[in-house]
């Protein structure tokens, strides 16, 4: 892999990041230009290798000065601690690996500034009281999720037996690949499991509540960005499904224009 010369100021193009490699493509990479200040986005989906190899290769090829993730900033400390061969929270994990000796933060809810995105996005959607409730509830949910998570990791060298570990609070995503799958077979199995994600969502359209809470956490997680304006190049990793929509919110919050995939 050769890096650009121009990799500070973000000119990298994927096609000199990995030449030919298919797992790493413009599809699943969006780049925010804002006066100096470079956001490069790239989509990934939970648990899959081909995600983990994206971000890795794209934090390798930016050398970012932060890399943000989809995580609640709390559970950021745990994921950097673990081994390479744990494969829960794979791509998270391998971006704040990625990341080091650079910073590496999370973007995702609970966090300071909720209220604003929330107020945002009450006003776009003006969604009902039984949908708010349910946000609160569901916002709740990951604040408890995220505490626990965190607390798990600072108790866990104490071998406290009632503490659940951050391994058991997260969701592990198989994909039915191999050990010895090849690059394009990887590539291939996650554009198909994309495909029938983006079917389904089509065909069932989701409740108002789980549209208003995605509007309101990628409403939050570019304000986030935005209050990473001091970096040069920052990656940020984030859910494939929440890739244009969180591009979209840094264009409007930052006042800039996006010229598009990197």
């Amino acid at each position: 892999m050769t890096v650009s010369d121009h990799t500070r100021t973000a000119d990298t193009s994927l096609d000199g990041v990995s030449a030919g490699d298919p797992r790493l493509n413009d599809e699943y990479v969006r780049r925010v230009q804002l006066g100096s200040h470079t956001v490069v986005l790239v989509g990934v989906v939970h648990d899959h290798p081909t995600s983990s190899y994206r971000v890795r290769a794209v934090v390798d090829a930016f050398e970012p000065d932060v890399v943000a993730v989809e995580l609640p900033n709390l559970l950021v400390p745990a994921l950097a601690s673990w081994d390479e061969t744990d494969t829960t929270g794979g791509e998270m994990a391998a971006a704040i690996r990625a990341a080091m000796p650079s910073p590496a933060v999370g973007i995702d809810v609970p966090g300071r500034h909720l209220y604003r995105a929330l107020r945002s996005e009450q006003r776009r959607q003006q969604p009902g009281l039984r949908t708010l409730l349910r946000t609160a509830r569901s916002f709740g949910q990951i604040a408890v999720h995220a505490a626990l998570g965190r607390l798990s990791h600072q108790l866990g060298a104490y071998g406290v037996p009632w503490m659940p570990s951050v391994a058991d609070l997260e969701d592990e995503h198989s994909y039915g690949l191999g050990d010895d799958a090849s690059p394009a077979e990887q590539a291939e199995n996650e554009g198909a499991h994309l495909l029938r994600s983006e079917t389904m969502r089509r065909t069932l359209d989701p409740p108002a509540a789980t549209k208003f809470i995605d509007g309101v956490r990628e409403r939050f997680m570019a304000d986030r960005l935005r209050q990473l304006r001091d970096a040069d190049v920052v990656v940020g990793v984030v859910g494939y499904g929440h890739l244009d929509s969180v591009a979209k919110n840094c264009r409007s919050n930052l006042g800039e224009t996006d010229p598009g995939t990197a």
